[in-house]
């Protein structure tokens, strides 16, 4: 089938000249076939070169196989005085863990504030009760992030400012 504009009368009725005013785009829609398929094959490849790449950093496709490096990586992003008041709240390992893995879901949401803000917020109103986190984090930051820095706002003898200011840590 072939796809025509302007067509004038001619005995070159197959024959696409500007003499004829005859144009066909019918090659047109072949080589736009030809660039999808093209992209279509770049876009395969890539994606399966970032999987293939993602695999070999340690990352797997269960949440609870994770590697030794992949957690020292996840951890490099966090700052070291949110680090060091979680080692200082959390005596217990496992508990620490668990806190660090809350703190990289946070780290990872889509919100309307920092993430290392709202994470200062949240260890300061837990005040090293895991049970308290895991209650502000599985609420949806009590509705809004900005209501969780609030509340750490309104805390007795809280001098973090809306939680700009890195923990002082004693070592």
């Amino acid at each position: 089938m072939n796809i025509v504009a302007r067509i004038k009368f001619s005995s070159k009725f197959k024959v696409s000249t500007f003499a004829i005013g005859y144009y066909s785009y019918t090659k047109r829609c072949r080589l736009l076939k030809m660039k999808i398929l093209k992209l279509r094959h770049f876009l395969f490849m890539f994606l399966c070169s970032s999987i293939l790449i993602g695999c070999g950093n340690g990352l797997t496709n269960s949440p609870d196989a994770k590697s030794e490096n992949s957690m020292k990586e996840e951890t490099k992003e966090i700052p070291k005085d949110i680090i060091l008041r979680l080692k200082h709240d959390f005596d217990n390992e496992v508990e620490y863990q668990e806190a660090l893995d809350m703190l990289n879901q946070v780290k990872h949401d889509v919100l309307n504030v920092g993430w290392i803000q709202l994470s200062r917020a949240i260890i300061l109103i837990a005040d090293g009760n895991i049970n308290k986190m895991k209650e502000i984090i599985e609420s949806g930051y009590d509705g809004d992030p900005r209501d969780v820095i609030m509340n750490m706002m309104g805390l007795p003898n809280n001098t973090n400012d809306h939680g700009m200011t890195p923990f002082v840590t004693n070592k």
